[in-house]
Parts: structure tokens; C-alpha cells; sequence
């Protein structure tokens, strides 16, 4: 490196997405490690999972060649940061033989996070994919209780938490009769 700089991992965010096309370029050029965050594959609605494996991801390969258009192939490197989730799509292996990526940061747990790992997602379709890929989804996108709050309007969006031990699980979708009883309509504060 010619810098002692590495920076955090910027995962699947909307802020990350946005901001990562200057925040790689000046890593790159000053020589620091850049990472790329857990769950981007797994988020990324143009990923191609086959037999439950990552095979394609728009958004990893979009951040990892950010990165490399202009690094100098000596100082810093890119990194990619995977979980519980990624090691279920094999995120590892795709990121090492599809995109020859030198480096793997392993995530284990969500403990210093006050969020706790969780995302939101804004419709139900996408719910259905995260869930389909072994995320879980409160409330639940089919069944009983989360499809029906979402399409009664009763949630306003939805969040996926991560499935592992440290997760801070919100159930967003409120029984009717409590949110009359406290005098709203709609379910939600």
C-alpha cells in the first residue's frame, strides 16, 4: 500500500452504490484498500443465481472494476467483504474465479451494528427474491400475515434482516385493531 488506509466495506446500500464510483477511484489512485461490502450480489436485483449459486453480478463487477480502472496494479487492492448469506450464493468462489479478487474479508455477525444488519426494501417483489434467496424477510412476502399487510397498505416498507445469530429482527406489519386502538389508521406510527 503506499497508504496504511483501508476503507470500510460499503455493502449493498443505496449510499454505497451512489457514492462508490469516487470513493474507488480515489482509493485506487492513493494506493489504499477499497472493500466491497457483504450482500451485494445477493441484493443486486440483476444477480444471476444458478442452483443457488452466484454466477453473475452486476453491481460486484460494476464496484470491482471501478476500482481497478484506476489502480496502478501494485499498491492497495480490492477486497470483497462476504457473510452467512454470501457463503450460501458461494460469493467467495464467484469473486475469486469470475472477477479475480485477491482479497475475502469474512463477515461473522452483526454485533456492533445497532441495525443489526437489516435493509430496507420498498416492494414486495423484491421481498419475494431476497426470501427466495434465503434472506429473511419481515413481514413474511407470501402467507398469511406479511402480503396482506403490504397490499392493505398497512407497511410502508420492508426489511430484510440477515439470517444469523446477532440479527435484530422489526416486524413492521401491526395488527389492525392495535392501530385503531391507539387511534391511527393504517397499522404503522
Amino acid at each position: 500500500m503506499k497508504i496504511p488506509l483501508m476503507i470500510a466495506a460499503l455493502g449493498s446500500t443505496t449510499v454505497a452504490k451512489v457514492n462508490w464510483d469516487g470513493l474507488a477511484a480515489r482509493a485506487a489512485i492513493s494506493g489504499a484498500i477499497q472493500v466491497v461490502g457483504e450482500n451485494v450480489c445477493g441484493m443486486d436485483p440483476n444477480s444471476m443465481i444458478t442452483n443457488g449459486k452466484v454466477t453473475h453480478s452486476e453491481d460486484t463487477k460494476f464496484r470491482i472494476e471501478s476500482y481497478r480502472k484506476f489502480w496502478d496494479g501494485k499498491h492497495g487492492d480490492i477486497a470483497v467483504q462476504t457473510n452467512v448469506e454470501d457463503q450460501r450464493l458461494d460469493v467467495d468462489e464467484y469473486a475469486i474465479s469470475k472477477l479475480e479478487v485477491n482479497i475475502i474479508e469474512r463477515k461473522w455477525g452483526q454485533g456492533a451494528k445497532a441495525i443489526g444488519g437489516e435493509v430496507r426494501v420498498d416492494s414486495l417483489e423484491k421481498a419475494v427474491v431476497l426470501k427466495k434467496r434465503g434472506y429473511v424477510v419481515n413481514p413474511r412476502p407470501r402467507g398469511q400475515g406479511g402480503a396482506g399487510c403490504i397490499q392493505e397498505g398497512r407497511v410502508q416498507d420492508i426489511r430484510e434482516a440477515q439470517q444469523d445469530r446477532h440479527a435484530y429482527y422489526r416486524v413492521l406489519c401491526r395488527g389492525r385493531r392495535e392501530a385503531e386502538r391507539d387511534g391511527r389508521q393504517g397499522g404503522l406510527p
